[in-house]
C-alpha cells in the first residue's frame, strides 16, 4: 500500500511540473517563470522525475525558454545528467559500455566536421554533445522493471497535460486556428509544431496497445487523435506522413512479432477509415490546408524548394566534402550551396542534410548506431511490449526526416534513450532469467492500478 501511494504522489508531482512548465513558457511574470527551477534540484535525487517534464520541453526549445533566455530544456538535462553521475557514484558503478563506443565515434565525427566547417557556431557543437550525454545518462539510470513501467507512465500523465493544456489554449483564443497554419506561439515555426504534436500523438497512440486497461485506452485514444489534429491544423506535410507511417509501421512491426495482425488489422482499418474521413473533411474547409496537400503543388514546388537544393547538393556538394562534410548546420548548408544555386538553404532532409553536412564518415557513423537501436528494439519487442512507443516515436520521427533535418533534433535523441533504456533495462543483470518474465507481467499491472 505505501509503495502504491508513493507513485500516485509522483505521478501527481510529475503533472504539477509539467503544468508549471507551460504556464511558465514565454510568461511575463518572473514570478511564474523562475517557479520551474524549484524542481531542478530533484534531478540531483531522483533523475528519472526529471525526465517527464525533460520530454515535453525538448520538444521545442524556443516555446520552453527559461528566464535568462536559455533553453529551459538544457537545464534540465543538465540536472538530470548530474543526478545520474551522483548516483553512479553513490552506488560505487560505472557507466554501461553498451553505447559508449558507438556515441564516442559520433562525437569525433561531429568534431572534426565542426573543424572544417565553413561557419564555426559552437551552438550546433553543444547541442549534439548534449543530446549524447543525455542519451547516455538516460540508458544508465539504473531502472528496474518496475520503475521502468512507472517512468513511461509518468510521461504519459506529462503528454495528458500538455494535449489539454494546448487544448484549452486554443479553445480560450480561437483566433490562432484561423490563420492558415497553426502554431502555439510566433517564435515556433509551424512545422516545429507540428514535429512537437507528432511526438506527443505517437506517443498516445503507441501506449494503447501497452495497457489493457480501457479507460486509458480511451484516454490515450482521444489525445493521439487530438495531437494528430493539431499536426494537420499545422499544415506539415512531412510531421503528418511521419505520424501516419510511424504508428502504422510500428503497430504492423510489433502485431507481426507477436503474430496478432489478424487481431489488430480491423482495429487499424476502423481508425485508418476514421482519419482519412476528417482529413478530406477539413481540407475541403480550408483553402491553405487544401494547397498545401495538393500533390500537384508539392510536386510543382519541389517540396517547397527542396528538391532543387538535394539535387546541387548530390550533384556539386556531397562531392566536394565527401568525407566530413560542409559541417553541421543549416548555415552551412545554405553557404556551400550559395554558389551552386539562387536560391540556397538546407535540403531539410533526414538523410542527404546528414550527408551534406557530416561526410560519409558521419553519416555511416549516425546512421550505424541509429540502426543498431532500432534492430535491438524490434528484436525485443514482442516480448517486451512496452518498446513499442519508443520504437513509433523512432520511427514517427525518421519518416518525418523526409521533409526536416531529424537526424540532430532533440526529439529524435529523446526517442532514441529512451528505448536505449529499455534495451539496457532488460538487457542487465537485474533481471534474472528464471523471473524475467514473472517480473515484467508484475511490472506491467502497474498499468492497470489508479
Amino acid at each position: 500500500m505505501k509503495k502504491k501511494v508513493l507513485r500516485s504522489r509522483s505521478i501527481y508531482i510529475i503533472a504539477l511540473a509539467t503544468l508549471i512548465l507551460l504556464l511558465s513558457a514565454n510568461s511575463t511574470n518572473p514570478y511564474l517563470t523562475l517557479l520551474p527551477y524549484l524542481f531542478l534540484p530533484i534531478g540531483l535525487f531522483l533523475p528519472e522525475f526529471l525526465i517527464p517534464p525533460y520530454f515535453i520541453a525538448s520538444l521545442s526549445s524556443n516555446y520552453f525558454a527559461s528566464a535568462q533566455g536559455i533553453s529551459f530544456t538544457r537545464l534540465l538535462a543538465l540536472a538530470i545528467i548530474a543526478g545520474v553521475v551522483f548516483r553512479l557514484i553513490r552506488r560505487g558503478k560505472i557507466l554501461q559500455k553498451k553505447w559508449l563506443v558507438h556515441c564516442l565515434f559520433i562525437m569525433i565525427a561531429t568534431v572534426i566536421s565542426f573543424l572544417l566547417a565553413y561557419d564555426n557556431n559552437i551552438d550546433a557543437l553543444f547541442i549534439m554533445g548534449l543530446n549524447i550525454l543525455v542519451l547516455i545518462a538516460i540508458s544508465n539510470l539504473s531502472l528496474d522493471s518496475d520503475q521502468l513501467v512507472q517512468l513511461f507512465r509518468a510521461i504519459l500523465i506529462a503528454v495528458l497535460v500538455t494535449t489539454l493544456y494546448y487544448s484549452i489554449t486554443f479553445v480560450l483564443n480561437p483566433a490562432l486556428l484561423d490563420y492558415g497554419r497553426v502554431t502555439i506561439a510566433e517564435d515556433v515555426n509551424a512545422n516545429r509544431f507540428a514535429m512537437m504534436m507528432a511526438q506527443m500523438s505517437a506517443f498516445c497512440l503507441a501506449y494503447i496497445y501497452v495497457t489493457k486497461k480501457n479507460l486509458v485506452k480511451m484516454v490515450c485514444l482521444f489525445a493521439g487523435l487530438v495531437n494528430a489534429y493539431l499536426v494537420l491544423l499545422s499544415g506539415s506535410r512531412s510531421a503528418l506522413i511521419g505520424l501516419i507511417l510511424g504508428f502504422v509501421l510500428a503497430v504492423l512491426i510489433s502485431s507481426s512479432v507477436q503474430k496478432k495482425i489478424t487481431k489488430r488489422f480491423f482495429g487499424m482499418s476502423v481508425l485508418g477509415a476514421a482519419a482519412m474521413f476528417v482529413f478530406y473533411s477539413v481540407i475541403e474547409i480550408n483553402p491553405m490546408l487544401a494547397y498545401r496537400m495538393n500533390i500537384g503543388q508539392i510536386v510543382s514546388s519541389g517540396g517547397t524548394g527542396r528538391w532543387p537544393r538535394i539535387v546541387a547538393e548530390l550533384q556539386y556538394i556531397i562531392p566536394m566534402h565527401l568525407f566530413f562534410g560542409v559541417g553541421q548546420g543549416a548555415v552551412n548548408e545554405t553557404i556551400a550551396l550559395s554558389q551552386f544555386i539562387s536560391n540556397p538553404g538546407s535540403s531539410h532532409n533526414f538523410i542527404i542534410s546528414a550527408w551534406a553536412q557530416l561526410g560519409i564518415v558521419g553519416l555511416i557513423t549516425y546512421m550505424s548506431f541509429y540502426w543498431r537501436i532500432i534492430k535491438e528494439t524490434i528484436s525485443m519487442v514482442g516480448e517486451r511490449q512496452i518498446l513499442i512507443i519508443p520504437l513509433m516515436l523512432i520511427l514517427a520521427a525518421v519518416i518525418n526526416g523526409i521533409g526536416e533535418v531529424i537526424y540532430s533534433e532533440r526529439l529524435f535523441w529523446n526517442a532514441l534513450a529512451l528505448a536505449a533504456l529499455c534495451l539496457s533495462t532488460y538487457s542487465s543483470g537485474r533481471l534474472s532469467k528464471s523471473g524475467t518474465n514473472l517480473k515484467y507481467q508484475e511490472s506491467m499491472k502497474l498499468y492497470e492500478q489508479d
